[in-house]
C-alpha cells in the first residue's frame, strides 16, 4: 500500500482522463497529488513543495519526460523517484535510467503498475 499523506505528481500524463484517473486513484490510497500537465509546470511543483515520487509520460508539450529528468537533477535538494512512461521506443529503459529515472514503463500500462512502483518505493525499510 501507499505511504499515507505521501507526495506525488502525476506529470503530462495524456490523455488527460488517465492523468485524473492515476490522480484519483493515488488520493484514494492517501495520496497527496499534484498535477502537472508537463514538465516544466512538475518542475515548478518540485521547487515549491517536498515531493515524494513523479510519474510522468515521456512525451508531452511544454517540457518532455527527459527536460524533467535533467532539470530535476538542477534542483538544490534530492531528486525523488521518478516513474517515466512512453508508448514509443524512443527511450530504452536503460536510458532512461542513465538519464535520472527510477524505471521506465511502457504502455499501455495497468494502474496497478503504478501503484506497485510507488508502494515498492514508499515500503517501510
Amino acid at each position: 500500500t501507499l505511504a499515507r499523506n505521501s507526495r506525488t505528481i502525476p506529470s503530462g500524463i495524456r490523455p488527460v482522463s488517465i492523468r485524473e484517473m492515476v490522480a484519483e486513484s493515488l488520493e484514494e490510497c492517501g495520496a497527496k497529488v499534484f498535477q502537472a500537465t508537463n514538465g516544466t509546470i512538475a518542475i515548478e511543483i518540485l521547487k515549491k513543495e517536498k515531493i515524494d515520487a513523479v510519474v510522468s509520460d515521456v512525451r508531452m508539450p511544454g517540457g518532455d519526460g527527459v527536460f524533467l529528468l535533467a532539470e530535476s537533477r538542477k534542483l538544490p535538494h534530492p531528486i525523488p523517484p521518478i516513474l517515466l512512461m512512453t508508448g514509443y521506443s524512443d527511450l530504452t529503459a536503460e536510458e532512461a535510467i542513465r538519464k535520472g529515472a527510477t524505471q521506465l514503463i511502457n504502455k499501455p500500462f495497468g494502474l496497478g503498475g503504478i501503484i506497485d512502483f510507488l508502494s515498492e518505493i514508499f515500503k517501510p525499510s
